[in-house]
């Protein structure tokens, strides 16, 4: 469609249904493809579905957690875990990675890949993502280190295509700063390579004021899948996350330490820190070591955690 001197493309989910009782109403009819409807969407968007027999059940789970996500900010459902990015010779806690999770009163433990994209869906994306960046920095900001990690550490708050582009973010991270007195060099924001392919116009700009505010930038998953050197060069990226795919077989795959060189030596040369995730043995941190890395995350450290356990620290009481 052409407005306002503008293409706008318009994309649809369709769900549909057809008549096989002579006793189906029209608003059966219509209910069936409306959960039809849901089904596509939930299956990537943009596609057609027709109604079958049984798909109704994890639609109208779907319906109910969309009504209850709604919700739960204001419950208080949802809690941040935090998993440690280390200083692999040393074990010193340098930052923390903030991992939303909700406890749904039925359902129990949600995971992000459940609700995430669901937030995003409803248009709640924003206020979740404004709760997490809050709530994070507000944690890290009155927490006394306690010898293990030796100075206060930096914490990481992922970022979706959805909150990028409209200045959204520039001023929630402002307004945050300001209400909880965090150091701006103490919060970094990951970004993946598809929400940065995602997020569409504008993004550059915001991500240029956001960094001079003095905030950190992450390219986060580096390896996962076409990672473009692009965005290196033209965003004011200063972290790379190297995916743990490249590192799941690297004690025992020659092929892949090699990759991880030459992604080290690319980072080093454009003056980026480097933290590889998915650190899960002893002999994958030894490779990792001889590498030149420096810095990693996984379960070889520690799971994602509260706060307390993450870092080894006594949390103060609230004010």
């Amino acid at each position: 469609f052409s407005t306002g001197g503008r293409e706008v493309l318009v994309r649809a989910s369709v769900g549909v249904a057809t008549r096989t009782d002579a006793d189906e109403s029209a608003e059966d009819l219509l209910r069936d493809a409306d959960t039809a409807m849901y089904a596509a969407k939930s299956l990537g968007k943009g596609r057609i579905q027709v109604f079958q027999s049984g798909m109704e059940q994890p639609v109208r789970r779907r319906l109910a957690m969309r009504t209850a996500l709604e919700a739960a900010l204001e419950r208080d459902e949802l809690f941040l875990e935090y998993q440690p990015i280390v200083d692999m010779a040393s074990g010193a806690v340098i930052g923390l990675e903030s991992l939303v999770r909700w406890n749904h009163p039925q359902l129990g433990r949600v995971m992000p890949a459940d609700f995430i994209p669901l937030a995003e869906e409803i248009g709640l994306i924003d206020q979740l993502g404004e709760w997490v960046l809050r709530t994070a920095c507000r944690d890290v900001a009155r927490m006394t280190p306690s010898g293990r990690g030796g100075d206060a550490p930096l914490v990481s708050v992922n970022v979706s295509a959805h909150q990028l582009g409209g200045g959204v973010l520039t001023r929630q991270v402002a307004a945050v700063l300001a209400e909880t007195g965090l150091d701006p060099s103490r919060l970094l924001l990951e970004l993946t390579e598809s929400t940065l392919a995602a997020a569409g116009q504008g993004v550059e700009l915001e991500l240029v004021g956001i960094d001079r505010m003095g905030v950190r930038i992450a390219l986060d998953d580096f390896g996962s899948g076409y990672s473009s050197l692009e965005y290196l060069g033209r965003l004011p990226i200063g972290v790379l996350k190297i995916d743990r795919s490249l590192v799941a077989r690297i004690d025992v795959e020659r092929q892949r330490q090699e990759v991880l060189r030459a992604v080290g030596n690319v980072a080093n040369q454009l003056g980026l820190t480097t933290v590889v995730e998915g650190v899960e043995r002893e002999e994958q941190r030894q490779v990792l070591l001889g590498l030149g890395f420096a810095k990693a995350q996984g379960y070889l450290f520690s799971p994602p955690a509260p706060l307390g356990d993450a870092l080894g620290i006594e949390q103060p009481a609230a004010a």
